[in-house]
């Protein structure tokens, strides 16, 4: 009892100094509650704010690669041989599934023929390599004719460059260059003035074909 009157008695000296002494626990509730009126409460009625649309992803950046076409090749004798016989060899044997295999035949057919007998193969190659060539040397010249035209210097050398190697025949190609840039410094004025003009009007017209293309 005595210590039960001394607790009161304590208690209540410390609620006069200090009010937080009587209940240390209720003071975090004390604060929460005064937090909560000082928010204001939200209005029922209000729309809710719109939601920021998610950017779409950027497309993937690629680079345009445009792929140099492969020149033509010629058929060789071999090669026109295997093309008319790997159908008949595949047909004489079902039972090879795979192509090596049917290839080593072919081949072995075409040791084992004679000189007579694999002279129209080579006419053959013959005929595909000059009409090959020729539709090369087509394609060439409508590349050189659509490519942007070079310098009066550089045509210079394109143009003088080989007289001055049959000249020189022992000499490497820097060596020899370097004649022909002596060749293109001892011209006078008026003659590279010829050469310039002569390119520019070149590049003049390839411009305008571009432009119109």
């Amino acid at each position: 009892m005595q210590c039960t009157g001394s607790y009161t008695l304590l208690t209540q000296r410390c609620s006069r100094v200090a009010p937080a002494c009587v209940a240390p626990q209720q003071q975090p509730r004390r604060i929460s509650s005064a937090l909560r009126a000082a928010t204001p409460a939200a209005d029922p009625t209000s729309a809710p704010e719109p939601k920021k649309a998610a950017k779409a992803p950027a497309p993937p950046k690629t680079k345009a690669v445009q792929k140099k076409a492969k020149p033509e090749r010629s058929l060789s004798p071999y090669n026109i041989f295997v093309k008319a016989n790997f159908a008949a060899v595949s047909a004489q044997h079902p039972e090879m599934k795979g192509v090596p295999e049917k290839i080593i035949l072919v081949s072995k057919a075409w040791a084992a023929l004679s000189e007579k007998d694999r002279a129209p193969y080579i006419t053959a190659g013959n005929k595909s390599k000059v009409e090959v060539s020729a539709r090369r040397a087509i394609v060439q010249a409508q590349q050189a004719a659509d490519a942007k035209p070079i310098s009066a210097y550089s045509q210079f050398v394109v143009e003088n460059y080989p007289a001055a190697k049959v000249k020189n025949p022992g000499m490497t190609f820097i060596e020899i260059s370097k004649i022909v840039r002596d060749m293109w410094f001892a011209i006078s004025p008026s003659e590279k003035a010829q050469h310039t003009e002569k390119q520019a009007a070149k590049l003049a017209a390839w411009k305008a074909k571009q432009d119109s293309a």
